[in-house]
């Protein structure tokens, strides 16, 4: 299952694996083809690990070299999010896995006039209107809802519950 540390390593390793046995054997076909494999599966793999705050393996899946083409990087993977476009960020936020939005948080850059990563945005929409601020909100985890408020995380015109707008002013 996707609860199994083991399971995210073994698919991953077959990512990399099968990459490389292309690059050697293989043409601009089978490397586009590494590319949909990697753009379906490695942000939702990045989400399944985010869940359970395994952020070593988080972090070998974001700073690895997938291959393929180049065109679909691990970076690029981090940002785009799974299915329901929920990132990594958002599931960390949403189980409350401090050490792992510290984590995603380090690689944010900022600056006077934007706040972005190559890896994250720490105020992305899923698919359902949320951000990982409003999932911290919602699961009580006040320390990951500080860290987010802190780097700049928005709410997104979301409909506010008294007890999110109190758990926020408590945070920031």
């Amino acid at each position: 299952s996707l609860e199994s540390s083991n399971f995210l390593d073994v698919v991953f390793n077959v990512l990399q694996d099968n990459n490389k046995i292309q690059k050697t054997n293989g043409g601009i076909a089978e490397l586009n083809a590494m590319d949909n494999i990697q753009k379906a599966l490695l942000p939702t793999l990045m989400c399944a690990a985010a869940s359970q705050g395994l952020t070593e393996d988080l972090k070998n899946m974001i700073f690895s070299n997938t291959g393929g083409t180049g065109k679909v990087s691990s970076a690029l993977c981090a940002k785009l999010g799974d299915y329901d476009k929920r990132t990594a960020l958002h599931l960390a936020s949403s189980e409350g896995h401090v050490e792992t939005v510290k984590f995603l948080l380090s690689l944010v850059e900022e600056s006077d006039e934007k706040i972005d990563s190559q890896y994250v945005n720490v105020s992305a929409i899923d698919r359902f209107g949320t951000t990982p601020l409003r999932n911290a909100i919602d699961g009580g985890h006040l320390e990951c809802v500080k860290l987010l408020a802190n780097a700049g995380a928005k709410l997104s015109g979301m409909k506010h519950s008294k007890e999110g707008i109190t758990l926020f002013n408590r945070a920031s």
